[in-house]
């Protein structure tokens, strides 16, 4: 955690080389859901590097996500596509193996824009893409997710965003999610989230929070960390990544 505060505070020299943008819009840090949608022909490189580690019936795993990508492609003023694929390194107990993982194709679609105290609504729709039999990631058979997403500006600074979802991976029963993220725009280039989340599936539920902080590095990039604990097994599970977001187009 000490890590992660001095972070925060080395971002700080960077602020005032960041030129202000009122159309940057970034899907990074956090994993409740977000109801932007890029602007027609914008389209936008999001990757990260992450770790974590859990220590679970006796069972020690780590994983690196050396490149998680998202590919963003603005096709109309209301609807965005996306393109998701990671690439990992897994090493449990003594053996290790890796591949790729998180590989969905999906589309972002704006319903609603908001008036006055209703909230701005997205619609959030992906097909998790297959691996084959040896694929240690990735489902056998293509599966779905979909979300619903709101976001109510609180404040100039404060944004709020919620979102419930569904998702089938290999089980027809669908796992549930449901979480909020209290976003503080600090200044025009620079804030942090707090989220917490939930995961109901086969085994049970499982709480999560989640602390994440970016700067925008320039008009066109911003950079991110972020760090999730699992409230129902504190000193199991941890986890930090860091991240990129880049305008290729305006």
């Amino acid at each position: 955690m000490k890590h992660f505060f001095a972070f925060v505070f080395l971002l700080f020299p960077l602020l005032g080389h960041a030129q202000e943008e009122d159309d940057f819009m970034a899907g990074r840090p956090g994993v409740t859901g977000s109801v932007d949608v890029l602007p027609k022909g914008r389209l936008q490189w999001e990757t990260g590097l992450g770790y974590e580690y859990s220590k679970f019936d006796g069972l020690k795993e780590s994983t690196w996500t050396l490149n998680s990508s998202s590919l963003r492609w603005g096709i109309g003023h209301q609807v965005e596509l996306d393109f998701n694929i990671d690439g990992c390194y897994t090493k449990l107990e003594d053996t290790h193996f890796s591949g790729v993982s998180g590989m969905s194709v999906g589309a972002v679609v704006r319903l609603f824009d908001g008036w006055k105290a209703l909230p701005v609504i997205s619609f959030c729709g992906s097909l998790l893409l297959p691996g084959s039999k040896d694929s240690h990631y990735l489902p056998e058979n293509i599966g779905s997710q979909m979300s619903i997403v709101f976001n109510n500006q609180l404040t100039e600074m404060l944004s709020l965003d919620y979102d419930l979802g569904l998702k089938w991976e290999d089980d027809p029963r669908a796992e549930v999610f449901w979480g909020a993220a209290l976003t503080a725009q600090l200044t025009p280039v620079f804030g942090f989230l707090v989220e917490e989340y939930n995961t109901n599936h086969r085994d049970g539920t499982d709480c999560w929070m989640g602390l994440g902080a970016f700067a925008r590095l320039n008009s066109r990039m911003q950079m991110d960390i972020g760090t999730n604990l699992n409230l129902k097994h504190m000193g199991k599970y941890h986890d930090v990544s860091i991240g990129l977001v880049w305008q290729l187009t305006k």
